[in-house]
């Protein structure tokens, strides 16, 4: 299985855009997905100067409702006219950021909403073809990201603190391995860990994604959590590979506690698992 990232906050190669998103391309022995479309077309820009043809993807995925994930939606859709993508059925509700000068619309392009490419998922657990598992229904409250604290659904003209029902990760299992998929992991990355496990049956060989460790509005976490977490994460015995809103300073911290269980991975890099 080979992951290439496609976009997020820092470039790991020359020539190539970052920008505040997430975005995967992921080749197994029969498929190509996408996981997550940043924040505009520029996963699509880099894709092109990485030489992938986005027009390949067999299927594609958007962890949630967020513009930073699901901004390059639109785009993909331009590219690619046969891929169905796997949404959260809530995935194009009402989602805010709340900033000092007021509530700032960090949410999808809801006209997309209804493309006949879109597949809306309602079971908490879902196989959308061998090998492919997606999931939410994660309900633990361990370490609950602190810069989700800014993040708010509308519901009528109340803003509320987001349940974050949009949010959905995706296992890929290829040759015994199972390699665990997190956008922004805003509902504690421990937390996925533990419904992933139950699901699974065992812990993943490997995890990839952001861990909500920082924000642009909040700021980053202490080095007391980093460390409580960098505990909980070496239990699971799992690879890895973290990028996007864990922030340099947080996987910084993380490396020197998890003695190498623990990766960066940027914009234009590529890993085989």
């Amino acid at each position: 299985m080979k992951i290439t990232c496609l976009v997020e906050n820092t470039c790991g190669r020359e020539g190539l855009g970052c920008e505040h998103g997430l975005s995967f391309f992921v080749e197994t022995e029969g498929k190509k997905l996408l996981f997550d479309m940043g924040a505009g077309p520029l996963f699509h820009e880099n894709a092109e100067k990485l030489g992938i043809d986005l027009c390949q993807a067999d299927m594609a995925f958007l962890s949630h409702g967020h513009v930073d994930h699901g901004g390059g939606l639109e785009e993909f859709l331009r590219v690619n006219s046969h891929a169905p993508v796997y949404v959260r059925e809530e995935a194009f509700g009402g989602y805010y950021s709340e900033k000092d000068d007021g509530f700032h619309d960090i949410g999808l392009k809801k006209e997309l909403c209804d493309h006949p490419q879109i597949r809306r998922v309602k079971e908490a657990a879902f196989e959308p073809e061998a090998g492919f598992l997606l999931f939410s229904g994660v309900s633990g409250t361990r370490m609950f990201p602190e810069s989700n604290r800014n993040l708010k659904e509308k519901s009528g003209e109340a803003y509320l603190p987001d349940r974050f029902l949009h949010e959905q990760n995706l296992v890929v299992s290829e040759n015994g391995k199972a390699v665990l998929f997190a956008g922004c992991a805003h509902s504690g990355i421990l937390n996925i860990l533990d419904r992933c496990t139950e699901l699974l049956g065992r812990a993943p060989d490997a995890v990839i994604g952001g861990f909500h460790l920082n924000s642009p509005t909040v700021g980053a976490v202490s080095r007391d959590y980093v460390n409580s977490l960098a505990a909980e994460l070496l239990k699971y015995g799992s690879e890895f590979y973290t990028c996007h809103c864990t922030g340099e300073q947080a996987l910084r911290m993380l490396k020197e506690s998890m003695d190498g269980k623990i990766h960066g991975i940027r914009t234009g890099e590529s890993l085989n698992i």
